[in-house]
C-alpha cells in the first residue's frame, strides 16, 4: 500500500499542511499519481547564470561596436531542466553630441537576453527569451545552458557620441530528479 509523507514546515505552505501527514490519492491500478504536494519534495538543484558587460569610451566617438557576451554551465542530461526566470537590465547609454545643427539625443537601445539549451546529439537547441517570470516547460536530456545579451552598435557621421553602457542579466535554472512511481507514493 501506500506510505504517507510528513511535509517538513516550510515558509510559504498553507498552515493546513504544516506537519501534517498526507496520503497520496490511489488511481485504479493502486500506483499513486504525483501531485503538487509530492512533486515538490522531489530533489531540484537550483543554478543562476548572470553575467554584466560593459563598454566605455573616455574620448568621443564616431563608431560603436555592438555590446555583446555569453556565458555558459553544463547541466545533468538525466535531469529534467526547467528555466525558471530571465532577466535583463540595461545601464547607461550613448549621446550625440559635437553635431553641427543637433540637439544632443540619446538612445537608448533594447538590449535583449537569450537562454540556450542544448541537447546531446540530433535534438535542436532550443531558445528562450527575456524577460520572462514564467517557468519553461520540463525539458529531457538538456546537457548545458548558455546565456547571452546583446545591444546594437551605430556609426555615426558628422557627429561624435559619449559611450558608457553596460548590461545585466540573468536566468534561474532547476534540474528536477525525475519522479519514479516509487517516489510518488514514499
Amino acid at each position: 500500500g501506500a506510505r504517507s509523507a510528513l511535509l517538513p514546515v516550510r515558509k510559504g505552505l498553507p498552515a493546513a499542511t504544516e506537519g501534517r501527514k498526507l496520503e497520496p490519492p490511489q488511481t485504479a491500478s493502486g500506483e499513486a499519481p504525483l501531485t503538487p504536494a509530492f512533486r515538490a519534495t522531489m530533489a531540484t538543484t537550483r543554478r543562476m547564470l548572470q553575467l554584466y558587460v560593459e563598454q566605455l569610451s573616455d574620448e568621443l566617438v564616431t563608431d560603436v561596436q555592438p555590446l555583446s557576451e555569453e556565458v555558459f554551465i553544463f547541466l545533468d542530461p538525466t535531469k529534467k531542466t526547467v528555466i525558471r526566470e530571465i532577466s535583463v537590465e540595461e545601464f547607461g547609454g550613448i549621446i550625440a553630441s559635437k553635431a553641427p545643427g543637433l540637439v544632443p539625443v540619446g538612445w537608448t537601445d533594447r538590449a535583449v537576453a537569450r537562454v540556450r539549451l542544448f541537447f546531446a546529439a540530433g535534438r535542436e537547441t532550443e531558445y528562450f527569451y527575456a524577460p520572462s517570470h514564467v517557468e519553461s516547460p520540463e525539458l529531457d536530456g538538456v546537457i548545458g545552458a548558455g546565456l547571452s545579451v546583446l545591444e546594437l552598435g551605430l556609426t555615426v557621421s558628422g557627429a561624435q557620441l559619449a559611450l558608457a553602457r553596460g548590461i545585466g542579466a540573468h536566468a534561474y535554472i532547476d534540474e528536477r530528479d525525475e519522479p519514479t512511481p516509487r517516489d510518488a507514493r514514499d
